[in-house]
Parts: structure tokens; sequence; C-alpha cells
């Protein structure tokens, strides 16, 4: 034995078990994450990275109030048009009865 712990040392050591026990869960959430949430997650990364804070239309946000920043019932410009030219098929198979219901409610 080379000499006795302090409590202060015993103290940083359990602070140290737990911090990596709580990166060891997020790292193990990130590893979990299938092709199309990693894919998501990008798109948001760059989205977030490119775009003006301060431009009004920002990507609705859980919580948010989407009449704000909704544009023609579409949604955010740059939200909307990033996912029409990089998925158009995932985007309309998800926006197709929405756009059928405003063109129905136009022939009224």
């Amino acid at each position: 034995m080379v000499r006795e712990l302090t409590a202060e040392e015993v103290a940083s050591i359990l602070d140290t078990a737990e911090d990596t026990l709580e990166l060891a869960f997020v790292h193990a959430d990130e590893c979990a994450k299938d092709t199309e949430t990693l894919h998501e997650d990008a798109l948001e990364y760059e989205d977030t990275r490119i775009r003006d804070p301060e431009y009004i239309f920002q990507p609705p946000r859980k919580g948010d109030d989407l009449e704000e920043t909704d544009v023609s019932g579409l949604g955010s410009p740059g939200l909307v048009f990033d996912d029409a030219l990089n998925a158009p098929e995932k985007w309309l198979k998800e926006n197709e009865q929405r756009i059928k219901d405003k063109f129905q409610k136009a022939k009224e």
C-alpha cells in the first residue's frame, strides 16, 4: 500500500465515475441511432450552422407556435425547401394529405 486516500480524493473518484457513467449513456444513445436519424441530425446541424439566428423563418422547435414561421401552410421556407430538394418523395409522402386538403378547400 502506498498511502491512504483522503476524503477529498475518494469524493473526486466518485464524481469522475458518475461523470463517466453519464457520458457512457450518452455515447450508447448516439451509437444506437439508425441511419435515418443520423441523416436528420446532420441536416439539422447544417441548417443550424448556416442559418442566421436573426432570420425570421426558423425551423420549428418542440413547443413552438407553428403559425409564426408558417408560409402558405407549408412551414418554414428553409426547412421545406431543404426537405423537398433533398428527399422529394419523402416530403411528398409526408405532406400529400395536407396538400390535397388545401386544394380541396380552394375548390370550395
